[in-house]
């Protein structure tokens, strides 16, 4: 991938990143270049966008854990490789979360009848 090109891929990923975690003040610094370049030797376009999908639809990274801290920047999702398969993966089956199982409970209305 020519210089050119990476640096519209970065570009991409970030905005991208922006929309989905609603951060559009965030800026795209050298070292949130440089840990997204870093991921696109490895993975395509797609792939890191598919990561920011599955960090978004996992509660913990969220802010639903007892700190209510979001773990979902993008230094945090393009940490390294593993990271972004982890996060890729909740995007094929994901395993239903406790607030799925709570709402599941409460709208099962069976009893009522």
């Amino acid at each position: 991938m020519s210089k050119t090109m990476r640096d519209a891929a970065v570009g991409e990923i970030f905005v991208f990143w922006q929309q989905e975690m609603g951060k559009p003040q965030a800026k795209l610094t050298p070292g949130r270049k440089t840990k997204i370049a870093a991921r696109l030797k490895t993975y395509t376009a797609d792939d890191l966008k598919r990561a920011i999908i599955g960090c978004k639809a996992t509660p913990w990274n969220m802010g639903v854990n007892p700190q209510r801290t979001l773990y979902n920047s993008i230094e945090f999702l393009c940490r390294n490789d593993e990271q972004i398969e982890r996060f890729m993966e909740k995007t094929e089956d994901p395993v239903p979360t406790i607030e799925d199982d709570l709402f599941a409970r409460l709208s099962d209305r069976s009893w009522a009848q």
